[in-house]
């Protein structure tokens, strides 16, 4: 018996979830031929539109009632979290007896119910990523069919623009197959440290009736708000932008297919935005204290976020985002891409600083990997004569350049110990980065495509000081011709 009767949540919420609008059974087959017809045609158009690809042995969209619904995803949820509460209760030092957990599974249980069945009838689709198990393309029949009779818009054209948005949440995960772990690593972590010991209990306790009407206040993120320290909320904050990204491109994919293949869309657009703005006062707090609005603000503040930056550099550019663990996993034992240090400036100008001679977190092997060690050797060390560990790296690379320097001549006094080591990356608006290392200084110049906006041409430019010892390179990862 675990601490949550994912069981017992699965009845809960089949229990309570509203009935869907009345069709006829000869209704409902068609319907659901006609989403599944839906999700296929939606795969060119978001591929090309969005210029990723879903693998061509994906499955098929699985249609699904308001019941299956909810069971797929109590099993993602115990699939997320059991391991999560498991870690909880070892950190807490105390595990309940058999009778315990039975009772508070049932509670618990009863509750992820309740809130299964209260989202199973507002849910149109959902890209499951399935922690654990197999993702699937979730679309909800009865959720489309009441919501294309509420908006009163073309149901053809409504099942189309619903599955764009889908389809591009499952093209953001399989032509990115880090993301999925990224975010279930994400959520578990911040499961973990968002659940509050018996001092914090306390102080919330003291603190509710103080903070509660932050709960039910317009912008905020719901009930972590009453729970979060400012380092939590810090990391909500992380895991919120990532969504953002997410669902804004999804929203800017399902709107720039456009009437080439959605003749009504401009008109669904305007009566679904107006829809998600007018719920009910009863709805709107109840979404405020689940997070909900903040989830309405991810589609808005993602999708502007994501149209800027295409107007900029274009859907190749903005793809970047997705870049270094899907485009260049090669780099990731000597490329710390998970903690960069990212400064804003005035006027678009922005600079990153990625910590180089560093294994990335997403490695997690043990010893001296190959990059790490022909990094060394680059430098004059001996690997295996190294007497550190492999987070030792950086700082023996660093003292062996200033040494080496001595010897050939070169002056690093003015340079910091990461300035050595690290790619000091400079942003300059709208479209030239520049990485700045001692040795040698690369550009990438982004220029639009003379006829087509969705394309852009990218150029990279290495430059160096001429010198006469083949010593005397940037490094390697710069790519500089031998």
């Amino acid at each position: 018996m675990g601490y949550v009767d994912w069981e017992f949540a699965k009845t809960t919420g089949r229990t309570l979830v509203p009935a869907g609008p009345v069709v006829s059974p000869a209704e409902a087959r068609a319907e659901v031929e006609a989403i599944r017809a839906a999700a296929r045609a939606a795969r060119e158009p978001v591929a090309e539109t969005a210029r990723m690809q879903t693998p061509p042995g994906a499955p098929d969209a699985l249609v699904v009632d308001r019941a299956t619904w909810i069971a797929v995803n109590a099993d993602s949820m115990s699939a997320l979290l059991d391991p999560a509460v498991d870690a909880i209760v070892e950190k807490r030092g105390v595990t309940p007896g058999p009778a315990a957990q039975a009772v508070g599974g049932k509670v618990t249980g009863a509750e992820a119910g309740a809130l299964l069945a209260f989202m199973a009838s507002k849910v149109l689709g959902q890209y499951d990523i399935a922690p654990g198990g197999t993702p699937t393309l979730l679309l909800v029949a009865p959720n489309l069919v009441a919501v294309a009779r509420e908006l009163d818009v073309d149901p053809a054209d409504f099942r189309a623009w619903v599955c764009m948005h889908e389809e591009t949440h499952r093209v953001q995960f399989t032509a990115n197959p880090w993301l999925r772990d990224h975010l279930v690593a994400e959520a578990r972590h911040l499961a973990v440290d968002l659940a509050p010991d018996q001092e914090r209990i306390q102080e919330i306790a003291s603190r509710v009736t103080e903070r509660l009407p932050e709960l039910f206040s317009e912008g905020g993120t719901g009930i972590a708000e009453l729970f979060a320290t400012p380092e939590q909320r810090e990391q909500l904050a992380r895991l919120t932008a990532v969504m953002s990204l997410l669902e804004g491109h999804a929203d800017v994919v399902m709107d720039d297919v456009g009437p080439a293949h959605i003749p009504s869309v401009a008109e669904i657009r305007r009566k679904f935005t107006s829809r998600r703005r007018g719920a009910g006062a009863p709805d709107r707090l109840l979404r405020r204290l689940l997070g909900l609005e903040a989830k309405m603000r991810q589609y808005r503040d993602g999708a502007a976020f994501v149209r800027a930056v295409q107007d900029e550099i274009g859907v190749d550019g903005f793809n970047e985002a997705y870049h270094v663990h899907a485009i260049h996993p090669q780099i990731l034992p000597v490329f710390n891409d998970y903690n960069a240090q990212i400064d804003l400036y005035p006027n678009g100008m922005s600079r990153m600083v990625t910590k180089f001679a560093t294994e990335s977190p997403r490695m997690g092997q043990d010893g001296l990997n190959a990059g790490l060690r022909a990094t060394m050797t680059e430098v004059g060390l001996d690997p295996d004569s190294f007497s550190g560990n492999k987070s030792d790296v950086r700082k023996a690379i660093q003292a062996a350049k200033r040494k080496r320097a001595e010897a050939l001549g070169l002056d690093y006094s003015g340079f910091l110990d990461n300035q050595l080591t690290d790619d000091w990356n400079y942003a300059i608006f709208p479209n030239i980065q520049m990485g700045i290392h001692p040795e040698g200084v690369s550009m990438l110049y982004f220029r639009p495509h003379a006829t087509d906006p969705r394309k852009f041409i990218f150029d990279v430019i290495v430059m160096m000081h001429p010198q006469e010892s083949p010593e005397i390179l940037p490094p390697a990862y710069m790519g500089l011709p031998e």
